[in-house]
């Protein structure tokens, strides 16, 4: 295959009930296109997944790819013992509120499994675009290769903010809560270390945040305090974050 055969490109997207973002990850690992839609309104992307398709046909010049793989980003989702059964897994995952139809879906880590539930009609529109498409829940995306680095990490992604602590090789602690202020961020950042008893002048603290307000009020309270950058490269003009790409390559770390 030739060096900018699209056949070597790997589609990375993450999508939540009003953003979705993507990136198109060459063979050398530069992202090389990328895009994003943010709603403020009510409109839902799980009511009008066709939304997406249209748009990714109007931004790419072509869908042919090596693979698509899709993080989903919501808070329907549990930390579950590997012992437990698909049916006892589902019994302890929330479950949204009305009448939205969902698919249960199950990650398995080293340590545990993440359980979750995704929109069926999203995910029947998504696995229409290709024949290999994988769906990842954002949180276990975060925690592979996690597993040594232990301390409290805080990733911000569109009004969500993912927490977890790692402590002796373990993963402790694991949620995704809503967060759009720098108040409600670091208060989520230390709530970690107070409830888990982690010394906040002893144990490092990343986060991939760039807003100066936030990063000056975590250095007041937390003393090791590192800002955690994507090894991704963008080859064109993009409006991604090093928050989106960060998100983005722990999406690619996930088998398909």
């Amino acid at each position: 295959m030739g060096k900018n055969d699209p056949l070597d490109n790997t589609l990375l997207c993450l999508v939540g009930e009003q953003f979705f973002y993507y990136g198109l990850l060459n063979a050398e690992g530069n992202i090389h296109k990328s895009d994003q839609i943010k709603i403020n309104s009510d409109f839902s992307f799980y009511h009008s997944p066709e939304t997406i398709s249209t748009f990714l046909s109007n931004s790419l010049e072509s869908l042919d790819f090596k693979k698509i793989k899709i993080g989903i980003v919501n808070q329907w989702f549990s930390l579950v013992p590997i012992e437990l059964s698909i049916q006892e897994s589902k019994y302890w995952t929330p479950k949204p509120k009305g009448d939205l139809k969902v698919d249960f879906h199950i990650d398995t880590l080293d340590q545990l499994q993440i359980a979750y539930f995704i929109p069926t009609e999203l995910k029947n529109k998504l696995l229409s675009l290709h024949d290999d498409v994988s769906f990842h829940h954002l949180v276990s995306a975060n925690l592979k290769g996690h597993e040594t680095e232990e301390g409290v990490h805080s990733y911000k992604i569109n009004g969500l903010q993912f927490l977890q602590v790692i402590d002796k090789q373990k993963i402790i602690y694991s949620n995704l809560v809503k967060s759009k202020t720098v108040l409600s961020q670091l208060y989520y950042s230390l709530l970690a270390f107070h409830v888990h008893e982690k010394d906040p002048h002893q144990i490092p603290f990343y986060t991939t945040t760039s807003e100066s307000d936030l990063n000056q009020e975590l250095s007041t309270y937390i003393k090791q305090v590192h800002n955690v950058t994507s090894s991704f490269k963008q080859t064109h003009e993009s409006n991604l974050t090093n928050e989106y790409l960060y998100q983005l390559e722990k999406l690619d770390l996930c088998a398909s």
